[in-house]
C-alpha cells in the first residue's frame, strides 16, 4: 500500500539514521549543572557588540557560553541554509510521491541513509531554530522512502527498523515548539501506522476501515494546529482527501464531502480540484432521478420504473475481471449482514454471459459492451459498482466497495460498521437460490 505524496493522498505517502542522543546547550558534551551562571550585569557598563570588556587589572574578559545576538543570528542562518541543502539534496533522491527515485537500487539506499544521518548529526546543535523542523521533515521523508523501498522488496526487518527510525523523526518533529510542527509530526506518524496497517490486516474491508478511522482522526484532532503553516496544512489537505474518497467509495456521498472542509468549494483551475471532481461530481448526482431499460434473464425488458416502491440495490460487475471478482460473493455476504430489509437487488453483467458462468443468487441483466447510457445514468465509471436507488427511482447512494449496503435509502440510522469479507476469485456463493430465478423482478431482502 503507497501513501503517495500527490494524486492518491500528495498524501498520505507510505513507505537510521543514529538515535538522537542530544548534545546539550550548544556545546559538544555540554551538561547545564556544570555550565557557570552568567554573572549580573550593572545595565550602566553595557558595550556593544563590537567593544571589548576588560576586567580590571588588564587581561582578557573570562570565557562565557553567552555568544552576541549577531553572532546568533549567523550561526541560525548557517544552520537554516545546512538543512536546506539536505532538503533539495533528498528532492534529487525521492520522487513527488515519496517514492525512491529508483526502487531497489543500492546507491539510492546509500544516499537516503546518508542524508538521514546527516539531518540527525546536525539537529544536535539547531536547538529550537527553524532549521530544526526543516530537519525533521527532511528526516522523516528519507526515513519513509526508505520503508517504501524495503516494502517493494519484501524487506521486512527493514521495514519494521525503517519504522522505528520513520517514528521517531515524527516525534522529534511533533515535539517541537513551533507552529504546524505538531500536525506535521503526527502526519508522519499516521503513515507509519497506515503502513502497519498493511502489514498486519489480511482482510482488506477491516484495512479500509482502520484507515479511514486514521484519516478521521487526524482530520479532527489536527486541524486547529494545522492551520497558518503551508507544510501542515498541505497535509491536511491529503489526508481530508484521502479520507473523502474513502467515504466516497463506501457510499457515503455525504459525509466525503464534509470531510472535505475548505476543498469542497474548489473550483476547475483550483490545484485541488482533479483530486475531489469525482467525489463532488457523485455527490451532486444524488436526488436524480433514473430511467433505463435492459432485457431480463427471460428475454423480457426491465424497466427502473417498474421497480418503484421500495429501495433498489443495483450491482454492476463484469466476470473474471478484476478488481470485480468476488464481488457477487462479497455483496451476499454483506446483504446477509445488514440491519435492514425491505428492498431489492438485482445485478448487471458488463458484457456477455458466457455459457456455464456462475450467476449471483438474483436476477442478472446483461449490459452490452459499450452501452455507456446507463452506465453514466447510475453515475459509474468502473466495476465493480453498487448504487442504491430509492423507492421513487432515485440516485441515493453510489460506491466501489460492499459497504454500500449499509446506505439503504430511508434507514432511520446507518448500521454499525462491520467487516465484510472480499474473498477470492473461485469462491462460490453460498445461500439458497433467488426467489425468481427466471426473472425479471429483483430478489427483496
Amino acid at each position: 500500500m503507497r501513501i503517495r505524496k500527490s494524486g492518491w493522498y500528495r498524501h498520505c505517502i507510505l513507505w537510521a539514521g543514529l538515535s538522537c542522543t542530544g548534545l546539550a546547550w550548544g556545546q559538544p558534551g555540554g551538561d547545564p549543572a556544570s555550565d557557570p551562571p552568567a554573572a549580573d550585569t550593572d545595565p550602566a557598563s553595557e558595550v556593544t557588540d563590537d567593544q571589548a570588556v576588560v576586567p580590571a587589572g588588564g587581561g582578557l574578559p573570562p570565557a562565557g557560553p553567552e555568544t552576541s545576538p549577531l553572532v546568533d543570528r549567523v550561526e541560525l542562518a548557517v544552520q537554516h541554509a545546512a538543512a536546506i541543502e539536505l532538503e533539495q539534496e533528498l528532492s534529487t533522491l525521492v520522487g513527488s510521491d515519496g517514492l525512491p527515485i529508483e526502487l531497489g537500487n543500492a546507491d539510492v539506499r546509500a544516499a537516503l541513509r546518508d542524508v538521514a544521518t546527516r539531518c540527525d548529526l546536525l539537529s544536535h546543535g539547531a536547538g529550537e531554530s527553524p532549521a530544526l523542523r526543516v530537519l525533521a521533515e527532511t528526516q522523516a521523508r528519507a526515513h519513509n522512502a526508505l520503508v517504501q523501498d524495503a516494502a517493494a522488496h519484501g524487506n521486512a526487518a527493514e521495514v519494521a527498523r525503517g519504522l522505528t527510525q520513520l517514528r521517531h523523526a515524527a516525534n522529534r518533529l511533533a515535539g517541537l515548539d513551533v507552529p504546524g510542527a505538531e500536525a506535521a509530526g503526527a502526519y508522519w506518524r499516521m503513515l507509519a501506522d497506515l503502513i502497519d496497517v498493511n502489514r498486519t490486516v489480511a482482510e482488506p474491508h477491516s484495512r479500509r476501515l482502520i484507515a479511514r478511522e486514521l484519516f478521521a482522526h487526524y482530520v479532527a484532532n489536527y486541524a486547529e494546529d494545522a492551520a497558518g503553516d503551508s507544510a501542515a496544512s498541505a497535509y491536511l489537505a491529503d489526508v481530508r482527501v484521502a479520507l473523502a474518497r474513502m467515504l466516497d467509495e463506501a457510499g457515503r456521498q455525504q459525509d466525503a464531502v464534509d470531510a472535505l472542509g475548505v476543498l469542497a468549494s474548489a473550483e476547475p483551475g483550483d490545484e485541488r480540484y482533479e483530486q475531489v471532481r469525482g467525489v463532488l461530481a457523485r455527490h451532486g448526482r444524488l436526488g436524480e432521478a433514473v430511467s433505463f431499460e435492459l432485457t431480463g434473464p427471460t428475454g423480457q425488458p426491465w424497466r427502473v420504473a417498474d421497480q418503484a416502491g421500495r429501495p433498489l440495490l443495483i450491482h454492476l460487475y463484469q466476470h473474471g475481471v478484476e478488481p470485480t471478482a468476488g464481488s457477487v460473493v462479497a455483496l451476499r455476504r454483506a446483504i446477509a449482514q445488514a440491519r435492514h430489509g425491505g428492498f431489492a437487488v438485482v445485478s448487471i453483467h458488463v458484457g456477455a454471459v458466457e455459457p456455464g458462468q456462475n450467476l449471483p443468487p438474483w436476477p442478472t441483466l446483461v449490459l452490452e459492451p459499450g452501452s455507456r447510457g446507463v452506465l453514466e445514468a447510475l453515475g459509474v465509471d468502473a466495476v465493480p459498482a453498487y448504487v442504491w436507488l430509492d423507492a421513487e427511482g432515485r440516485l441515493a447512494s453510489i460506491g466501489r466497495t460492499p459497504e454500500v449496503v449499509t446506505q439503504v435509502p430511508g434507514a432511520e440510522e446507518p448500521p454499525a460498521e462491520e467487516p465484510t469479507e472480499e474473498p477470492a476469485e473461485n469462491a462460490a456463493p453460498a445461500g439458497d437460490p433467488a426467489d425468481d430465478p427466471a426473472g425479471n423482478t429483483p430478489a427483496s431482502y
